[in-house]
């Protein structure tokens, strides 16, 4: 039996790209918020709803302030959105990050790293994002006196509801009869969400202090849709009609010590410890029109996270530096899913065989040890070594067995390069990294909004392993930045989506290790600045993408060429006025089964800064490593 999948969409290009254009006009006083920041760093590629990408690769660990953090655990781009702009210092882009980092995201890093500085005295802000898509109103305060200073940030959001068309069609070839499925409809979600930030510092003396600081985040979105379904064989035709709403709020605390040594400013002992979690409701309700039963979905998630790590840094002279540490991190994650069937007579029947708790348990150990050589002629050596041990457990209450699984790993990694007098430089570098599956990938709660099209995870996925091999080099002129690499990276393992068709014409979609994939490319990315007030910047990325796929899936495999583009231009006019222009496009994405047609490009255009008793308008300031 074979399949095919016909998506189409009135937004869709009708172009065998299968890419469409959409273009996003905004007016606003502030930057909006980290998604809009994220757009304009080198390398990376953010589609409309704010999942990040790098070089083609949604395999991002996105850490916040050198930390990894289970507000990026779920859905990434609504963290993002959470963020304000302006409580963004910088963003760094590792592709080669080494043994200090988490072996986490196998394309790599990016560390959001956010404003600590505290003036002296009191020092206050109020600043707005409008726009035809999302609505921010963020406020600070930060009060700083000698050795002790701390801090509040709140802020809001909430996007319009908002109206999408879909229309799909898919073909099922069962020996010389095709059996279809049309569908068609459309949905109404509006979103909304909230942020408080608490911050503290207190320095004991020149050579001791201590930070801490409280996220505290709330966000949810409602949504109600609509949509006619017409199946072939056996003939049957019925309207769905669904809501459902998601609630969720996270916590995340952080407590850090640290030491400096008098005798070497490089000296440093590091102590830290991080505390966080969520919980997510998520309840849907659907109703079809040839069941006389209703059907309500509810699903509770609880997810806590604990780590505790150590750092040291020991410079030996001025030619070699020694860095090392260990680090530890608990995490507990229960989701508890019941469907109940609601019958005309008011009866309400739990479906047992749709109905457990689920909980799972992943710790993670590491330690790692890495040094800097500083050598003559402008070359450094860079090489480290990262060990990580892995246990898992995972079970349900009344069905099905429980599992576990353990593996280490050990993860080299090496970077030499080398500076030139006229302001160049170039770097080699090698790595190896993991992807874990994410409670997404691993949750076995059955999504039936759509009978005819269900989604569920697999609990006994294991991780990804990624080799990333890079060249590149980087030169700096007055007023230009120019920045090329060319990579190679192979990933053994690869987690993704999977759809087959049951006995039942039914199609299911779940995620497994399929196989085996290669991606060779290069990145080109420039920085010009014109008469001082007039700069653009331009970022090209293009890879040949190889998918192979290894067991059951051994007699499928796909290729295709992967690029995204980001170009802007932006003039700093008097009074902090400010005229700026942007867009991106990404191509399609490949997966072993076809291609995914959500290429795009967005464009945005004019604004006006303004931070009322502030002088500090630092606004996502970038660098890439």
């Amino acid at each position: 039996m074979k399949s095919r999948l016909l998506i189409k969409d009135p937004l869709l290009n009708p172009k065998s790209t299968g890419s469409y254009i959409m273009y996003q006009m905004i007016l606003h006083w502030w930057e909006g918020d980290a998604v809009d920041v994220l757009r304009k760093v080198p390398m990376l590629a953010v589609d409309m709803d704010g999942n990040v990408s790098l070089r083609g690769s949604n395999k991002v660990k996105i850490l916040l302030n050198g930390k990894p953090s289970s507000l990026f655990s779920d859905d990434v781009g609504e963290a993002l959105q959470m963020f304000p702009a302006d409580e963004i210092q910088r963003v760094e882009v590792l592709t080669s990050p080494g043994a200090r980092y988490d072996a986490e995201g196998s394309a790599g890093i990016v560390n959001i790293v956010t404003k600590k500085s505290i003036m002296k005295g009191i020092n206050g802000s109020v600043r707005s994002f409008f726009s035809d898509r999302m609505e921010h109103l963020n406020g600070s305060i930060a009060v700083g006196q000698g050795r002790f200073g701390y801090n509040a940030r709140v802020g809001g959001r909430y996007k319009l509801p908002s109206l999408s068309k879909m229309d799909f069609r898919r073909e099922n070839y069962i020996g010389n009869d095709t059996v279809t499925l049309d569908q068609s409809g459309y949905s109404d979600v509006s979103r909304f969400g909230g942020n408080i930030v608490l911050g503290a510092f207190y320095d004991l003396n020149a050579f001791n202090s201590f930070n801490t600081s409280l996220r505290l985040n709330g966000s949810g979105n409602y949504n109600d849709g609509i949509l006619n379904s017409v199946f072939s064989d056996p003939q049957k035709n019925y309207t769905r009609d669904s809501r459902g709403e998601t609630e969720r709020t996270s916590y995340n605390w952080t407590t850090d010590y640290t030491k400096k040594f008098q005798r070497n400013e490089e000296q440093k002992l590091t102590i830290a410890f991080q505390l966080e979690g969520d919980l997510t409701d998520n309840n849907n309700e659907k109703k079809l029109s040839n069941i006389s039963n209703t059907e309500e979905n509810t699903n509770l998630g609880t997810n806590r996270e604990y780590t505790a790590q150590i750092d040291y840094i020991h410079p030996f002279g001025k030619a070699f530096k020694l860095e090392t540490g260990a680090k530890a991190i608990i995490r507990d994650l229960e989701s508890d899913f019941q469907r109940h069937l609601i019958f005309p007579e008011n009866i309400d029947s739990i479906d047992s065989g749709n109905s457990d708790i689920f909980t799972y348990n992943q710790d993670v150990y590491s330690a790692y040890l890495t040094g800097t050589w500083q050598l003559p002629y402008g070359l450094s050596v860079m090489p480290g070594l990262r060990f990580e041990e892995t246990f898992i457990k995972g079970k349900y209450k009344y069905f099905n067995s429980p599992f576990s699984n353990a593996y280490d790993n050990w993860f080299p990694s090496i970077t030499i390069s080398k500076k030139f007098k006229d302001f160049s430089n170039i770097k080699i570098s090698f790595d190896q990294r993991l992807s874990r599956p994410s409670i997404d990938n691993i949750d076995p709660f059955v999504d039936n909004q759509d009978p005819q099209n269900i989604r569920y995870g697999n609990p006994g996925l294991a991780p990804e392993l990624t080799n990333n091999h890079e060249i590149s080099y980087s030169k700096f002129l007055k007023g230009a930045t120019v920045n090329l690499s060319v990579y190679y990276k192979n990933t053994l393992d690869i987690i993704e989506s999977f759809l087959f068709i049951d006995e039942n014409n039914i199609s299911n979609t779940t995620y497994d290790n399929i196989g085996t994939t290669k991606s060779f490319g290069f990145n080109v990315f420039t920085s010009v600045t014109l008469f001082k007030i007039w700069q653009i910047r331009g970022n090209f990325n293009l890879n040949k993408y190889y998918i192979y796929g290894a067991g059951k899936y051994e007699s499928t495999d796909n290729d295709g060429y992967k690029y995204n583009t980001f170009l802007s231009s932006n003039i700093n006019f008097k009074k902090g006025w400010q005229a700026e222009v942007w867009g991106h496009f990404n191509s399609p994405s490949y997966t072993l089964q076809g291609k995914i047609l959500l290429s795009q490009c967005t464009a945005s255009v004019f604004k006006k800064r303004y931070s009322k008793k502030s002088e500090n308008r630092s606004q996502g300031c970038t660098s890439v490593c």
